[in-house]
């Protein structure tokens, strides 16, 4: 089915149909939906904002504070808290193919109550606001792996079907914020496994913890060390050691090799490749040490799902 939303910019909430992005207008929600070459674009308003790239790539840099960097890529989302602008520089001019909500502050208020409140509350004030001391992860993270990933990348899929127009992007966004929220509960659950009594250090440190872990999942087939680990995530390998085995339950090394031996089974299955192909995929270069660590994570040799077929 041709992509509707080529070269154009489409925002669910007015249901118009544009040739530029628009200019987000304060206490005005925005679901937007396109298929462009962007080359830029800033965003200065105090607005929560939540963006799904489906593909594409570039950098996004906070307007405020440390004016941090990050990159964009594929099935990657992005969320930006409302106290600080941003900016998108796409320097390859590659089609990004985007969802993205720009939730007003009124709207983000609201559902902050909501997530607060109890029920009493929520009766005797239903429409009631707080601002809150809320904090959601500024990161590129997988969508795989987060409740929110995974919702944006539905109704992202959503978007296609013929009666998306009939769909309702209040009741989307709340979906979105919902899954935020638990999202967020999980995360500053983790940061209190950090060894630091400051919150702002806790945060700081899974921030720098959960750069390590997605770049694990984006290296399964390489042989990944703790220096690499170490610089890309900005800690030191001790504190990288220490803090990264209590907030996941493993060592880098340990997390690392799980996941290897968990994607392996995928290409174990597929019926492609031998064992000892796999074991070379993921960069074990000794099958006898991929086959015991196998054996160890799931009781049973390579070979049982190659038998399995």
């Amino acid at each position: 089915m041709e992509n509707r939303f080529n070269n154009t910019y489409y925002d669910h909430f007015s249901k118009r149909y544009l040739t530029e992005i628009p200019e987000f207008v304060d206490g005005v929600n925005y679901m937007m939906r396109f298929v462009t070459p962007l080359k830029s674009y800033t965003y200065l308003n105090n607005s929560l904002t939540i963006t799904f790239i489906k593909q594409g790539s570039g950098q996004l840099t906070w307007q405020s504070g440390t004016k941090k960097k990050i990159k964009v890529k594929d099935d990657r989302f992005v969320v930006v808290n409302a106290d600080c602008g941003w900016n998108y520089q796409n320097n390859l001019n590659d089609d990004l193919d985007v969802l993205s909500l720009v939730v007003s502050n009124e709207m983000r208020k609201r559902f902050n109550f909501y997530a607060v409140a109890s029920e009493r509350q929520l009766l005797d004030n239903p429409f009631n606001q707080i601002d809150g001391d809320f904090f959601y992860l500024e990161n590129s993270l997988s969508a795989n792996q987060f409740i929110t990933g995974r919702t944006l990348r539905s109704i992202h899929e959503r978007s296609h079907l013929q009666d998306f127009n009939w769909l309702s992007p209040l009741e989307m966004t709340i979906e979105v914020l919902k899954a935020l929220f638990i999202d967020t509960n999980e995360i500053l659950f983790l940061s209190k496994k950090v060894n630091a009594k400051k919150r702002t250090t806790q945060i700081e440190t899974l921030k720098r913890l959960s750069v390590a872990e997605e770049f694990i999942h984006d290296n399964l087939m390489k042989i990944i060390s703790l220096s690499d680990i170490s610089t890309v995530s900005a800690l030191s390998k001790h504190h990288l050691y220490d803090s990264f085995k209590r907030v996941y339950g493993k060592t880098p090394h340990q997390y690392t090799n799980f996941l290897k031996i968990n994607k392996s089974i995928d290409y174990l299955q597929n019926g492609n490749f031998s064992v000892n192909d796999v074991a070379l995929l993921f960069g074990f270069s000794d099958y006898s040490v991929f086959s015991k660590l196998f054996k160890k994570i799931h009781g049973v040799s390579p070979s049982y799902y190659c038998t399995a077929r």
